[in-house]
């Protein structure tokens, strides 16, 4: 049995767009100690969210504890104590036969649940109903999505730079086969005009006067 420090963690993720920019939020507390974490990504859904906040929380603890999950998503507590057997016996596939969404972070979840030698209790709390550490999870997810949003401005960002860029780099080709090709012009009126002076030359030897 674990003997542990006592760890409650509330979780949250957040999505907008769902697909689209999003965030996942984890408040951990243990006695008077208190830990946030928070993150986002670019292009996601909620779930993947959801997911990524249970995931995130487990990844901090350090040493076996005696758990208790707090979350809003009945997708994944069903998930997890519920589903995901049935899940693993028909190799990651639904009752239907349909391959298991999200099933990268299940299986890290599932990985992190069964190897962490925690003892985990999951509660589902219902989201936006003033559930103080639901409340605060949710504040930290939505710092996540401002995160993610950071990311998505920036990258929008380099790619109105790339498009002059490129413009300007394509020009600045055109302009090098032009020099090359006025290069290669001036190098066969060189070879002319050096074959006449020589031609003039001969003829000067010859006739002691310069050709009309």
């Amino acid at each position: 049995m674990t003997t542990g420090p006592h760890v409650i963690i509330h979780t949250d993720g957040a999505c907008k767009g769902n697909p689209g920019p999003g965030g996942w939020g984890v408040l951990l507390q243990s006695g008077d100690h208190e830990r946030e974490l928070f993150g986002g990504e670019a292009q996601t859904t909620n779930n993947r969210m959801e997911l990524m906040a249970v995931i995130q929380a487990l990844m901090a603890l350090k040493r076996p504890c005696q758990v208790e999950i707090h979350l809003d998503s009945e997708y994944v507590r069903k998930g997890i104590t519920e589903w995901i057997a049935g899940w693993k016996a028909r190799g990651w596939r639904t009752s239907t036969k349909a391959p298991v969404k999200n099933v990268d972070l299940w299986q890290k979840l599932d990985a992190l649940v069964a190897g962490s030698g925690h003892r985990i209790e999951w509660h589902w709390v219902r989201g936006h109903a003033g559930h103080a550490g639901n409340e605060q999870a949710d504040a930290l997810a939505n710092r996540g999505v401002e995160l993610a949003l950071q990311v998505v401005d920036l990258a929008t960002q380099r790619n109105d730079l790339c498009v002059p860029l490129k413009a300007l780099a394509s020009e600045l080709h055109q302009f090098l086969l032009q020099r090359e090709r006025l290069r290669r012009q001036l190098l066969r009126l060189w070879r002319l005009l050096r074959a006449r002076r020589d031609w003039e030359k001969r003829y000067q030897d010859e006739y002691g006067f310069e050709p009309a």
